[in-house]
């Protein structure tokens, strides 16, 4: 028993430590205070018929019976809304519905985004709002630009913006990325949702639902990420040679009373992407490997138990 102790030991370190992992990415907030500045849900508009907190323009379309729309299938349109007043500076969590959908065909475009900068209405071409951004832009991307791109479209990428550097459109983005993932929420019956929650000292994650899932799915997890102060909420999407609907059916906004998640300060860059509906990506397959490293250490300290337990029987016989 004394040859097993040591190595059963060393396996049940590695599994405690796998789920110390696997809870911290499951880490989500118990106070949450609703903002409803920063949130939009039918029909939208006041008795007024204004919306109070947020400014919209460009191609944006307001059906108050059923979601914003960014921009309609059609070729080169571009819309916007954006808060008038900025987020919380130290932790938040937004949580929206969209849906991207269009014409029957193989070529679709161009996406939409989620944004939290310290620009707000200021139209451009990313994604339809300005380039050289300041802040957080989520790029909900549904036309591959670049040909040696390997990923598989749709595809999620966020970008820090320093308010100089422009956004790489020959590259989608890829190259400035702190978090991807590949996931199939285009043209899909049930509409989609995310969640992106921030912690100023800690963590940006972002988690997706689409196609029916009940449950929220991992899209990255991007550890000491700092954003600028007073940042403005915003969404925005532009079409080209190649269009489709992008709607924006609720906004839900809240500020994060409780403590930031253990160990959030571990690692610079994002701990992993997701991958749904496409090939492995570079994030899942370390992932995968690391379970399969995992699996053949556990295997071989049983081989190792199994003889170690025969020879013994052989001896006492």
């Amino acid at each position: 028993m004394r040859i097993l102790s040591t190595p059963l030991a060393f396996v049940a370190g590695l599994l405690t430590l796998g789920g110390l992992q696997a809870r911290n990415s499951d880490f989500q907030p118990e106070e949450l205070e609703p903002i409803r500045s920063l949130s939009l849900h039918v029909p939208f508009v006041d008795e007024e018929m204004r919306i109070r907190f947020w400014d919209y323009g460009g191609d944006t379309i307001l059906n108050t019976n059923k979601y914003i729309r960014l921009t309609a299938d059609q070729q080169s349109r571009a819309g916007w809304i954006w808060s008038k007043k900025p987020l919380p500076n130290d932790a938040w969590q937004t949580e929206f519905e969209f849906d991207i959908h269009g014409g029957k065909g193989h070529l679709y475009g161009d996406g939409m985004a989620f944004w939290a900068t310290k620009n707000r209405a200021e139209p451009g071409p990313v994604f339809g709002s300005r380039d050289r951004f300041e802040g957080l832009g989520i790029f909900f991307d549904t036309y591959k630009n670049s040909p040696s791109n390997e990923k598989y479209f749709p595809i999620i990428t966020a970008m820090i913006g320093d308010g100089k550097t422009p956004y790489d459109t020959a590259n989608d983005g890829l190259t400035q990325s702190i978090g991807t993932c590949e996931f199939a929420y285009r043209g899909n019956a049930a509409k989609s949702k995310a969640r992106v929650t921030y912690f100023r000292k800690g963590m940006l994650k972002l988690e997706i639902k689409y196609d029916g899932a009940e449950a929220w799915a991992e899209c990255f997890t991007a550890h000491n990420t700092k954003l600028p102060k007073d940042v403005f909420l915003g969404f925005s999407a532009h079409t080209g040679e190649v269009h489709d609907n992008h709607d924006v059916v609720y906004v839900s906004s809240n500020r994060i009373l409780s403590k930031p998640p253990p160990n959030s300060q571990p690692m610079n860059g994002p701990s992993g992407s997701g991958n749904f509906g496409g090939p492995a990506s570079s994030g899942s397959a370390i992932g995968w490997f690391f379970k399969l490293v995992l699996l053949t250490l556990v295997c071989g300290v049983a081989f190792v138990g199994y003889r170690t337990y025969v020879q013994g029987s052989s001896r006492r016989f």
